[in-house]
């Protein structure tokens, strides 16, 4: 079953230092996120909540239809215009590890 948005407004309380992050990610950045942030939006075990989200030319380039967590980010940064341009300059690697640490890179 696909939950739909529920990550939304979690995401776009963030998207400003992700932003930030993706204009510095010739180098790998990251962001440490809340875990109870997560925990009170979603029911999932907590390593059901890392992911990896990548965009070619500012596609999203693998399935990501099994995590809602990277569905809604991924949502949220291509409504953004400025984000879209910079994700359409190459190939962007988005994952959230076990620990709740968000890595942005851009590998080309």
């Amino acid at each position: 079953m696909k939950s739909s948005g529920k990550y939304i407004d979690l995401w776009t309380n963030h998207k400003e230092a992700i932003i930030e992050k993706l204009h510095l990610a010739d180098k790998k950045q990251s962001i440490q996120l809340n875990k109870t942030d997560f925990e009170r939006v979603g029911n999932r075990e907590k390593s059901k909540y890392s992911f990896n989200l990548e965009f070619i030319d500012g596609i999203v380039s693998n399935n990501i239809d099994g995590t809602a967590v990277a569905r809604d980010l991924a949502r949220v940064l291509l409504n953004q215009l400025e984000v879209e341009k910079t994700l359409k300059s190459g190939h962007f690697k988005i994952s959230m590890d076990k620990q709740f640490c968000l890595w942005i890179v851009k590998l080309l």
